[in-house]
């Protein structure tokens, strides 16, 4: 019995006077769940009420306190999982919500989240602090723990196999030697002559996490570990994989093992801005990019991967991020928009529609063969909706240095007349603002409009977002331009 999975409960008069006079959200809920358990308890005695302690109800109650029947599930959703969830990192978003929680409930659960939900098969280096969670959580009267792990990539998952089994040891006795039980599985499952680069590999990628405290490692990171792992350690760490292949080469067990694992750093090399003709124009990167065959490796890693019987990469699916890849490494276009001709090539960078990034494809963005876009492709949005859905996310950049955005558009009108804005192209970095271009000049064809200057910040959102306009059917989106403002 609890609350639904959202960000916020209920804003009705009546309940916001309630956790106004009570306290928290939390007494909220609570107060529902115990009416529940109390009505149950005199049919059925013997039954426990289960609710949950997760965004908004996270933080204990002040005043409602959990009858001796209810189970509280309470969620680490919120937390950096590079550090144990008992560190300082953590008190604010876990460590002390379960120490209080831990002082009034009568059974007490914990709901821990061991996964990136958007990409399960990039790698991810949250090893090193499960058994110190697990030790945290029997320390604050916790009863039971459930470890969510992937269960979208049929086991073809980073590390899927270590996870899991590692876990299953730790849940039974977390007082065992982590570490040792690392080693067990790695010389048990990969065999001597792999395990050694494949250790390597795994202790490489956690001593970088651990070189930046700062990172807040969520389990809802989109990008490919640029703000933490250089690109020599990407390099650094595919060489370990393939050495480690090259270890178990013709081996019909072990080989598939080791190459199901490779996959992540494979993906992961292919993710990375420096490789893209568009993000690479701003990623700094700490040695040169290596001239391979980028799309011959990625073709052999989506070959492979489903040999390996990988049914997506994240909660929401494949083609997004398949799209992603192929648009990183493709080339850039030769037609140079007018008012960057002359321009020195570090001084502008133009976006094609493949190098644009997209949100509920394929129900709010669509991607179209348009002959009028210059290439052919364009991004299309109907004017029925307001969303962000395509968009430039800004790579890392290092610089405080102004660019002014371009976007190339047409609008497509519904009838005869047509009036008022087509669409908003505008940036946003925890708060934004854009301009709007007008339905009318937009639907005479395909024509450049610039925005204002803006200083770009790593993640910054540049957007195209529709207006929901009557008089205009869809909007067309064909290219951006960044040009460096002198």
């Amino acid at each position: 019995i609890s609350q639904g999975d959202s960000f916020d409960y209920c804003q009705c008069e009546v309940c916001r006077d309630f956790v106004a006079r009570h306290g928290t959200p939390a007494d909220l809920v609570l107060d529902m769940v115990n009416q529940v358990a109390d009505e149950l308890r005199a049919e059925f005695p013997d039954v426990l009420v289960d609710t949950f302690a997760y965004q908004y109800s996270r933080p204990a109650p002040k005043t409602v306190m959990p009858r001796d029947n209810v189970i509280i599930r309470l969620c680490s959703i919120n937390s950096n999982f590079a550090q144990s969830l008992g560190a300082p990192a953590n008190a604010a978003k876990f460590g002390n919500d379960l120490e209080a929680w831990g002082k009034i409930a009568a059974s007490i659960g914990v709901w821990n989240y061991t996964v990136n939900y958007p990409n399960s098969v990039l790698p991810l280096p949250n090893l090193r602090p499960l058994a110190e969670d697990l030790r945290f959580f029997a320390a604050n009267r916790v009863d039971w723990a459930f470890e969510q792990a992937e269960t979208w990539t049929g086991y073809a998952g980073e590390l899927a196999e270590l996870r899991c089994w590692l876990q299953a040891q730790l849940l039974w006795n977390p007082y065992l030697d982590q570490e040792a039980l690392i080693d067990e599985f790695l010389y048990g499952f990969y065999g001597d002559r792999a395990a050694p680069l494949i250790r390597r590999y795994i202790d490489l990628l956690h001593d970088e996490i651990a070189r930046h405290p700062e990172i807040d490692l969520h389990c809802y990171r989109r990008n490919a570990h640029e703000d933490w792992l250089p690109f020599s350690k990407v390099l650094e760490a595919r060489q370990l994989m393939t050495s480690a292949l090259a270890a178990v080469a013709g081996d019909p067990v072990l080989a598939p093992r080791v190459r199901r694992t490779g996959l992540a750093i494979d993906f992961l090399l292919l993710a990375r801005p420096e490789l893209s003709p568009v993000a690479g124009a701003f990623a700094a990167s700490d040695v040169p990019v290596p001239k391979l065959d980028y799309p011959a490796i990625l073709e052999a890693a989506f070959a492979d991967a489903e040999a390996a019987g990988l049914q997506s990469f994240g909660e929401s699916g494949s083609a997004a991020f398949a799209e992603q890849l192929r648009n990183n490494i493709a080339p850039p276009q030769d037609d140079i928009p007018e008012f960057c001709r002359g321009l020195a090539p570090e001084d502008y960078v133009v976006i094609p529609a493949a190098g644009l990034s997209t949100e509920a494809l394929g129900s709010k963005v669509f991607a179209v063969d348009d002959p009028l876009a210059p290439g052919g492709k364009a991004w299309s949005m109907p004017a029925t909706h307001s969303g962000w859905n395509l968009f430039f996310r800004v790579p890392q950049t290092g610089g405080d240095e102004q660019w002014r955005p371009y976007v190339e558009m047409r609008c497509a009108a519904k009838g005869t007349v047509i009036s008022g804005d087509a669409m908003h192209f505008g940036f946003y970095f925890g708060g934004g603002n854009h301009v709007p271009i007008p339905a009318l000049e937009s639907s005479e064809g395909y024509r450049w409009y610039p925005m204002f200057p803006v200083t770009l910040k790593t993640g910054m959102t540049i957007y195209c977002a529709p207006v929901v306009n009557a008089s205009v059917s869809d909007v067309y989106i064909s290219r951006m331009a960044l040009v460096r403002v002198k």
